[in-house]
């Protein structure tokens, strides 16, 4: 259930990624990377989940991976994003997770 009320209030935060619906490429750490044009708010959810996800499993610190997703998303929504992956347990920090939010995202 919280995992749904995440995917909603990221959802209500589209407007706060931007209304070319451009993303950054991190790399395994959020807020690095290049440009990608043309994402679907799922997709660029669905992405910032997963680089978040891969920054907490190579040891990038709660801090440093909150201020770029507070800027991408807002300061609720990012705070909501990085309290969410750090609440999940170490043998669940895997890509499967990026997936998984994205298949929830569209089934909204």
């Amino acid at each position: 259930m919280r995992a749904l009320w995440i995917v909603g209030a990221l959802l209500l935060a589209g407007p706060a990624l931007g209304e070319t619906g451009r993303g950054e490429t991190g790399h395994g750490k959020t807020g690095q990377g290049e440009m990608v044009q043309n994402e679907s708010t799922c997709d660029l959810t669905a992405r910032l989940v997963a680089e978040t996800v891969a920054a907490r499993a190579d040891g990038q610190s709660r801090a440093k991976a909150r201020a770029p997703l507070r800027e991408r998303l807002g300061r609720e929504a990012g705070d909501m994003l990085v309290e969410w992956v750090w609440s999940l347990p170490k043998d669940q920090l895997t890509p499967a997770v990026g997936a998984a939010w994205k298949t929830q995202c569209e089934a909204q």
